[in-house]
């Protein structure tokens, strides 16, 4: 197949994938915009970058990747950073 063709999958994989595309794009925006509102700007900030202390775990738990030694000191020195300020 060429490179351009799309693939071919069922009605329950495209509804899926076409769920995942609203949720990730209007959803997250949405929710991250209100968080805005709702929280002191600082707490928002300071939780929005911790989203790589929050990716480690989780790629570990759904995808079973592993998670080396730098990548997991790196996450409690970030952790612990954050906890201080």
């Amino acid at each position: 197949a060429p490179w351009y063709a799309l693939p071919r999958l069922d009605a329950r994989a495209w509804a899926r994938i076409a769920l995942g595309t609203v949720l990730a794009t209007f959803l997250g925006a949405f929710l991250g915009s209100y968080a805005l509102l709702a929280t002191p700007v600082a707490l928002c900030l300071t939780l929005g970058s911790l989203g790589p202390v929050y990716s480690l775990p989780l790629v570990w738990a759904m995808k079973g990747e592993r998670v080396s030694g730098r990548a997991v000191a790196g996450t409690v020195v970030a952790f612990a950073g954050v906890a201080v300020f």
